[in-house]
């Protein structure tokens, strides 16, 4: 998918590759007039329930529906919303039982805050604060002894889905906290001083594993 966009409105342009390495016409949105304000920085791609959503950097989710081919805004919560993308990770709520929605995760000095908003086709549909979490109370204990002095940055490089857990970086160290159960495990350490974090990417995959039976053949001797 490629954004084009002018200084009032933007619209979205999608192609796909076929089986045999070309790429197929694109299909092309209709514009859509952008918020005041906006900027063009957007982080990667989330995609849930057939459509495409894209965190801004001034307050704002860019959608895609995908089959429509529409594009539309939803704005993020008032108390949220001049924070920096730094501080802040979508994921997607994925269950077969309840309706699809979209969490907003965001972290505000020593608290996280998990916010969902329904995506069944209402854009307008308000947010749920649907869990509050103190760092403080769950991996306190396990980063550097500055990190009380209220010095240290805290960011959110990554997420997974059902805003199961999340990753913290803090002063060049990699947590993951499981929200559910509010357990934390240091999992990454920055070794040059110079070196940032951008985004973690989690490979998702079903639990044990399941892998297809062996098919036994016999060779011709």
């Amino acid at each position: 998918m490629t954004l084009v966009s002018s200084e009032r409105e933007v619209f979205a342009k999608v192609e796909k590759i076929l089986r045999a390495g070309v790429w197929d016409v694109a299909q092309t949105s209709a514009p859509i007039e952008l918020p005041a304000h906006w900027r063009r920085s957007l982080s990667r791609g989330f995609l849930v329930n057939g459509k495409l959503y894209m965190l801004g950097t001034t307050g704002y989710i860019l959608g895609l529906e995908l089959v429509s081919m529409s594009l539309f805004f939803i704005e993020v919560p008032d108390a949220v919303r001049d924070d920096c993308p730094e501080s802040f990770q979508l994921s997607g709520k994925l269950s077969q039982a309840e309706k699809s929605g979209l969490y907003l995760i965001h972290v505000e000095g020593f608290k996280i805050h998990v916010w969902l908003h329904g995506t069944d086709g209402n854009s307008s549909a308000d947010w749920n604060l649907v869990n509050t979490i103190c760092l403080r109370e769950v991996f306190g204990h396990l980063v550097k002894p500055s990190w009380e002095s209220g010095d240290s940055r805290i960011s959110l490089p990554g997420s997974g889905d059902n805003a199961e857990f999340v990753f913290l970086e803090v002063d060049g160290e990699v947590f993951c906290m499981d929200i559910i159960s509010r357990t934390v495990e240091k999992v990454y350490e920055i070794a040059m001083k110079d070196d940032f974090l951008f985004e973690i990417y989690p490979f998702m995959m079903v639990w044990p594993p399941i892998f297809p039976a062996l098919i036994k053949t016999h060779e011709p001797e």
